[in-house]
């Protein structure tokens, strides 16, 4: 089989079971990835942080803190005068803890499985691949809209 059509299907599969996840855990995908890098770093995270890490759009992200923030799950705080940080109430932490945490858990007992050469490969060859395909997408020319 092609490398490059087995490695879609891989990381097509693994987007495909986060959203599975997510769904039995009762959260849409941009609400469960919100909440697993909020429940990753003590219940806070910068906007811009969350908004470069996650790999959602703009507009999605802050539909979804709309959404959990009229759900009493986070409240925003402004940092300066041009960035804010998001942070769990306390009704987000005790969700982040049913849903993302057990998913994150789930996570980490995976990489637990791997030895320390094997981790460390593949999150080498993982961040090689993502550097590499980030400066092909730069270098494709803009959209027209």
């Amino acid at each position: 089989m092609n490398e490059l059509l087995l490695l879609t299907g891989i990381t097509g599969e693994i987007d495909s079971l986060f959203h599975e996840a997510a769904y039995r855990l009762g959260q849409s995908d941009s609400a469960m990835t919100t909440l697993c890098m909020l429940y990753s770093n003590d219940g806070k995270c910068d906007l811009s942080a969350i908004c470069r890490h996650s790999g959602l759009r703009k507009q999605t992200l802050n539909s979804t803190l709309r959404k959990m923030e009229d759900n009493g799950l986070i409240r925003l705080e402004r940092k300066d005068s041009r960035n804010k940080t998001v942070i769990l109430t306390d009704k987000g932490n005790a969700e982040a803890e049913r849903s993302a945490g057990r998913l994150l858990r789930s996570e980490t007992d995976i990489t637990k499985e791997f030895s320390a050469d094997e981790l460390e490969l593949y999150l080498m060859l993982s961040q090689r691949f993502l550097d590499r395909f980030r400066t092909l997408v730069n270098q494709l020319p803009e959209r027209d809209t």
